[in-house]
């Protein structure tokens, strides 16, 4: 794994971590093993927006701003502004 590579699996992780108490159940499973058992940083990620926006959960600016940062780091820019923060 390169060092860029490793970069977004620990932005990835981290980014699961910090919000996957506000992610439905039915979607909790998928993201991780995308993330930890297949490598499909990305999709993972996209996956954790998708459901936060798709059921308008409100996430901490913390939680944003770990998604956003492993969005920006897989170069991923897709509906990362659509996430409702409530601090």
């Amino acid at each position: 794994m390169t060092p860029e590579q490793s970069k977004c699996l620990k932005l990835s992780k981290k980014a699961f971590e910090l919000v996957e108490d506000r992610i439905p159940a039915a979607s909790v499973g998928f993201i991780r093993e995308n993330i930890y058992d297949y490598n499909e940083w990305g999709l993972g990620v996209e996956t954790i927006v998708d459901a936060l926006v798709e059921d308008d959960i409100a996430i901490t600016t913390a939680q944003r701003d770990a998604i956003i940062e492993a969005l920006d780091a897989m170069g991923i820019d897709r509906s990362q502004h659509m996430l409702t923060v409530s601090e």
